[in-house]
């Protein structure tokens, strides 16, 4: 009796711990995907034209104001037909060309969609290093560029973003102990665009237990796995219903025994 009672009460508590990876993954998903589509909307508003022409400066000081009230940005940008800067909240950004070749997903003929770069190291995008995968471990501050098409004025011009990754770790980490486990944010053919272990560098494929994650068959999932150095842990993820990103959550599995050992 007393090892069935165990057996039941270890069932009990993985199902809890995979509970949590899994309410984890889903309240980190909505939050990421509401403050890029905020962002999408607010500032393709801001992209406003007079008589057929472009306002720039009028532009400029949408982008500002957008800015103000938004912490997980760090500019807001509109390039022309040949990806170079014409207007940005940040006059430093102006005139700098921009390669989104390495952005996804990759659009062809006349589509628009929400396209993630890789990380980068630099404050904006006028400071930006050369492009380097993984992104160097040493740099201190970092940005997540992501586009999105749009046409005014008559011209087919991009929107450029360029995301503080560090509002989203530090919002993903206040809610969930480094010691209990960590959060990964990845793109859906496998690049890591952000994470709350420190040992994980942006920029970089994820490693095999990640690439095992099946993006493209569910939206959501919840199993257990060991990582790459051997940890047990109970792993959620959620694709985001909106964007190319899924959010993927590692709750400890000792972490989540902790109460279970205690009644053993």
């Amino acid at each position: 009796i007393s090892v069935y009672t165990l057996w039941l009460l270890r069932a009990d508590a993985i199902k809890s711990g995979l509970e949590m990876s899994a309410f984890l993954a889903r309240n980190f998903s909505d939050h990421l995907t509401q403050s890029l589509r905020v962002t999408e909307l607010a500032a393709t508003h801001a992209v406003s034209s007079e008589n057929g022409q472009l306002n720039l400066s009028q532009i400029e000081k949408n982008f500002v104001l957008i800015l103000r009230h938004s912490p997980h940005l760090r500019s807001l940008s509109l390039l022309d037909e040949s990806s170079r800067i014409i207007v940005s909240s940040n006059p430093g950004n102006q005139g700098v060309a921009v390669a989104t070749k390495d952005f996804y997903p990759v659009t062809t003929g006349g589509q628009s969609a929400l396209r993630i770069g890789p990380p980068c190291a630099g404050r904006d995008i006028a400071d930006v290093q050369a492009a380097r995968h993984p992104m160097p471990a040493y740099a201190s501050e970092s940005l997540l560029p992501v586009t999105q098409g749009l046409v005014a004025g008559g011209r087919n011009l991009t929107l450029l973003v360029a995301l503080n990754p560090d509002y989203f770790v530090n919002h993903m980490s206040i809610q969930f102990d480094s010691k209990a486990g960590s959060v990964e944010v990845l793109r859906l053919d496998g690049l890591r665009l952000m994470a709350t272990d420190p040992a994980l560098n942006g920029g970089e494929k994820a490693g095999e237990s990640a690439k095992k994650l099946p993006f493209n068959d569910l939206e959501f999932d919840q199993f257990e796995q060991s990582l790459q150095d051997e940890r047990p842990v109970l792993t959620a993820f959620r694709v985001s219903p909106l964007y190319s990103f899924a959010v993927v959550t590692h709750v400890q599995r000792d972490h989540a025994l902790r109460q279970w050992l205690t009644e053993t």
